[in-house]
């Protein structure tokens, strides 16, 4: 800003001098009320912002802590559902033992069963034979 003074014998003209510096005084009070509302206004958005920081970070542990104790559920029943099919597998494996068992058992007693028949026509063979020859 570049005043210009009307000069007088003794120098500036004083009114003119003490108008513009009270002018200068009151540009200096408005800029200093700016630059309160201003440093106001960004102290409020730091906190604002440092609120909103810590809220999410809450928010985020918050998140996370729900999601480590589902983990922690599925975790469970994952390994309760291995026990009851590690269970299942043992008992089918069982059965099937079982069941083989009772396939080889009872192919051995059908096969004693058709040796018994074979011995049973060997000896009836043997006695027409020896009847026969009795007869001759």
């Amino acid at each position: 800003m570049n005043k210009q003074f009307k000069t007088v014998k003794r120098g500036f003209d004083k009114d003119e001098v003490e108008a513009y510096v009270n002018e200068l005084e009151n540009m200096i009070k408005e800029y200093m009320t700016k630059e309160a509302a201003i440093s106001s206004a960004l102290v409020s958005a730091s906190e604002s912002a440092n609120k909103i920081e810590n809220d999410a970070l809450l928010k985020s542990k918050e998140i996370e802590n729900e999601a480590l104790e589902k983990l922690d559920i599925i975790k469970q029943k994952t390994l309760n559902s291995k026990s009851k099919l590690e269970a299942f597998q043992k008992k089918y494996n069982a059965f099937v033992q079982d069941y083989l068992v009772a396939v080889q058992n009872h192919d051995i007693v059908s096969l004693f069963d058709d040796l018994d028949n074979l011995l049973d026509s060997i000896e009836k063979s043997k006695d027409t034979t020896n009847t026969q020859t009795q007869k001759e």
